[in-house]
């Protein structure tokens, strides 16, 4: 099987390619193994396999290369999303529009995937949940994602700018205080010199009525 493997990949990409899509396919067939095998891509220390093959290996032609350069960005940028296990599925993050993009468009050649939606997470705002099924085949993406996103923008602009707002007035009541601290050290000063002149007059009545 892996001599017939390696020829393929020699002489015909497509086929190659079909060949590890099929492989995967019949291999990763549930969703504990769904799980598996997404955790094996992303956790560089996984051993995990998959009927003798790595599964970074295994996708990393279906992105169209083998080339261990392009291996190791491949995998960085599975590094930076992360997965959550539902009960349906495996529910996986994304950080960026280009991340999302280009990981999809693999994944949904493999393995049944929802159309990307909006998160709550400023971190990770788009999310898919991956399944075992029909191959989805493209990536499909929520037609109120921009909109939504452009209104999240705002709101964070409008708190950045009430976060600078309250840090300047902070920093102004800060040398504020320090203008009244140095003010009560004087006073306090001067209240203790009065005090101490009256200690002294009040003595020399003691010391006069003998």
């Amino acid at each position: 099987m892996f001599a017939m493997f390696k020829k393929t990949t020699k002489t015909d990409k497509s086929v190659a390619i079909s060949s590890r899509i099929e492989w995967i396919a019949t291999h990763v067939n549930t969703k504990e193994k769904l799980i598996v095998f997404m955790d094996a891509i992303m956790n560089r220390d996984s051993k995990h396999l998959v009927m003798g093959r790595s599964p970074i290996s295994l996708i990393a032609p279906v992105f169209g290369t083998e080339n261990r350069k392009d291996l190791y960005c491949i995998r960085n940028l599975f590094n930076e999303t992360k997965i959550t296990v539902e009960s349906y599925g495996v529910r996986m993050w994304f950080k960026n529009n280009y991340t999302t993009r280009y990981i999809l468009n693999v994944l949904t050649k493999l393995f049944k995937v929802s159309s990307v939606r909006l998160t709550n997470d400023p971190n990770y705002p788009y999310n898919v949940v991956i399944k075992i099924g029909k191959p989805s085949g493209e990536v499909v993406f929520d037609t109120s994602l921009d909109d939504k996103i452009e209104f999240i923008m705002k709101d964070i602009e409008l708190c950045k700018s009430k976060v600078r707002w309250h840090d300047e007035q902070i920093k102004k009541f800060n040398s504020e205080i320090q203008v009244i601290n140095e003010k009560m050290r004087t006073e306090s000063n001067s209240k203790y010199h009065w005090s101490d002149k009256i200690r002294d007059l009040e003595k020399q009545i003691r010391e006069l009525k003998g």
